[in-house]
């Protein structure tokens, strides 16, 4: 039973450095790997009791413990590119490591460095949770990742305070060998299986969210495609029509766009869309309106909650941010090179996405016909 805990903990580790290795864009598996490793070996040493010196493998053994945490909480934070300060690690090891020095080598009390170390590596999974709240409002991922390191930071609590009440009733040599130490280890094995799955779950979850990403956004811009700005606007239109919002859709197309790749070359022009797309992003207000590139220099636009007045407003002020961009060509900066024709529709009764779509693409070309860098309102 004692074994267990750490050929679990190292079984673990294999799975993350081997996920990593076809993963290399994911550092924090690897960290996850090392967090594994790390409390793998700091319970070998207990149990195996290396070095045979009782303060030695205290402080062994808390040096390791604290080190595989710390590991686990940068994986944490880097996966959302977050991460705690350097101090924050450095603290936590100079506290945890050196009271167990101290009250060992200095004052002996086996109940301080129990509560210490226990204590000190719930407060680091508590902090981190308080760092990653942020989790909250990711993708189901995101929540299971927040859950679990709250979870761990948690149990740390009333494992510590059952487990220093059991040693207060029975000589340390007893203890070590009942049957409440069984349990305990029993207990670490499932927390850690626990924790290897969930952290699985979760790399999985990523995988499959990034893969979806890529399939509904342009991998140019960042923006929706063609297919998931299709499903947003359905999905809103139904919703809308229900709390009888208005609701706009715009059809936007970057003028002479094909000249521009001609004289500046594809290169600049791919440059060029990134700034419009930017933007074009920024000019939306909450996360019911959407914007997508639906071709090569075309964008389209949908606003929740916006009547034609509104949404002819936001338009003329995104062309007029878009014909003053400053965008650098062969080492130096160009402005007013690039301008918008836009058509804009509002969504009347009954009507379905495909009408509504082309009224707002003959409003863009009657923009275009009538001298583009404008806006046109059906």
């Amino acid at each position: 039973m004692i074994y267990l805990p750490p050929i679990f903990f190292f079984l673990f580790s294999l799975m993350f450095f081997g996920v990593w290795r076809l993963e290399r864009t994911r550092p924090h598996l690897g960290l996850f790997g090392c967090a594994f490793l790390l409390v793998a070996l700091g319970t070998f040493v207990q149990v195996i009791f290396v070095p045979a010196d009782i303060g030695q493998n205290a402080v062994l053994s808390a040096v390791l413990y604290v080190a595989g945490v710390l590991f686990f909480s940068h994986g944490v934070l880097i996966r959302s590119g977050r991460k705690l300060p350097y101090w924050f690690h450095a603290l936590f090891m100079i506290a945890i490591v050196g009271s167990t020095f101290y009250y060992y080598y200095i004052e002996r009390n086996l109940f301080y460095r129990i509560y210490i170390i226990n204590l000190g590596i719930g407060a680091i999974f508590l902090a981190t949770a308080l760092q990653a709240r942020f989790l909250l409002r990711g993708h189901s991922g995101d929540k299971l990742l927040f859950w679990l390191i709250l979870a761990l930071g948690l149990h740390f609590f009333p494992r510590t305070i059952m487990t220093a009440e059991r040693m207060a009733t029975s000589p340390v040599i007893e203890f070590s060998a009942g049957s409440f130490w069984l349990v305990l280890q029993f207990t670490i094995s499932v927390i850690g299986v626990i924790t290897g799955i969930g952290l699985l779950a979760v790399t999985f979850m990523d995988m499959i969210a990034e893969l979806r990403k890529e399939r509904d956004t342009d991998s140019l811009t960042g923006l929706a495609n063609r297919r998931l700005f299709s499903r947003h606007v359905e999905t809103m239109m139904g919703r809308g029509r229900s709390l009888e919002k208005p609701m706009c859709f715009a059809m936007i197309d970057v003028d002479h766009f094909k000249l521009y790749n001609d004289v500046y070359g594809h290169a600049a022009g791919d440059e060029a869309l990134k700034h419009v797309a930017g933007t074009i992003k920024a000019t939306l207000r909450h996360s019911e309106d959407m914007a997508a590139r639906i071709g090569g220099e075309e964008f389209a636009l949908f606003f929740y909650d916006c009547t034609t007045e509104q949404a002819g407003q936001l338009l003329e002020r995104l062309r007029e941010q878009i014909a003053a961009l400053k965008i650098e060509h062969e080492g130096s900066l160009a402005s007013g090179v690039l301008t918008i024709s836009v058509g804009v529709a509002e969504l009347e009764n009954n009507e379905d996405f495909e009408s509504l779509y082309r009224r707002a693409d003959v409003s863009l070309y009657s923009s275009k016909a009538t001298g583009r860098d404008q806006v046109t309102l059906a």
